[in-house]
């Protein structure tokens, strides 16, 4: 059980008020408005033991981390271009999933999809 602080709320009610995918300089940006005296650094420690406890989830797109309020299973489409980071659901026939068991020796317990391209914005 993760201990809940006025901080870790404010930063959890930020992601899940999101309807975007936020990079950790927007959840601060955004917690600073209900709490301008928090610091980057409890934001960032924060985001991380949030998404470690399976409260948000963590996606990392290249070089950028962004969290998302979804924690259920779906994919994402994302802007090769600006980043725009989008949920879609791509659900893989069963035969995929065998496939990658066979070939790795894994045993499959999830998958996450990210198709790349350009945004109705960058075309």
């Amino acid at each position: 059980m993760i201990r809940q602080t006025k901080q870790r709320q404010a930063i959890l009610e930020a992601v899940e008020g999101s309807h975007d995918h936020p990079t950790a300089a927007q959840v601060y940006d955004r917690v600073r408005r209900v709490l301008p005296g928090v610091g980057f650094a409890t934001v960032y420690r924060n985001l991380g033991t949030l998404a470690e406890g399976g409260m948000i989830r963590e996606i990392r797109v290249g070089e950028v981390t962004q969290y998302d309020r979804r924690t259920d299973r779906h994919d994402h489409a994302v802007c090769r271009r600006c980043g725009k980071l989008v949920d879609v659901m791509v659900p893989l026939p069963i035969e995929v999933l065998q496939a990658a068991l066979e070939q790795s020796g894994f045993q499959v317990a999830g998958h996450h999809t990210e198709v790349f391209g350009l945004c109705s914005e960058c075309r």
